[in-house]
């Protein structure tokens, strides 16, 4: 696929969003591809068991746990702002926020997690 055809797929998929929201993406063109490929997707099912967890700040991995084990964790400074911000779970992205705004919320049916896990995912809204 060239890659006019794919910015026009991209801009096609993503058409729907605002203009502060297209315009923050198309700073960050490695998560706009990424939520052009998950906007669609169905919800992620209640009963998924949860290996791995993801956040990403303006592309930046800034936390990741497998099975339950912190294995990055990027200490961000009190004062520490982002245009967007991408969870992932089991490689799956599940949240995307842009500019604050929820522009892709795959998690509304998970609710076989502890209350420690909830809360995790609730920052994020």
């Amino acid at each position: 696929m060239s890659t006019a055809t794919m910015t026009y797929n991209l801009s096609a998929t993503l058409a729907h969003l605002d203009a502060t929201t297209q315009e923050i993406l198309s700073r960050y063109p490695n998560a706009a591809q990424k939520l052009a490929e998950s906007i669609n997707l169905p919800p992620i099912p209640g009963d998924t068991l949860i290996n791995t967890f993801e956040y990403f700040a303006d592309e930046i991995p800034v936390h990741a746990e497998v099975d339950g084990v912190i294995t990055l964790a990027i200490e961000e400074p009190e004062d520490f702002t982002y245009e967007v911000l991408e969870n992932a779970i089991n490689g799956e992205l599940a949240i995307v926020k842009v500019g604050g705004t929820v522009v892709l919320n795959r998690i509304n049916l998970i609710a076989k997690h502890s209350q420690d896990f909830r809360n995790k995912l609730e920052t994020l809204l």
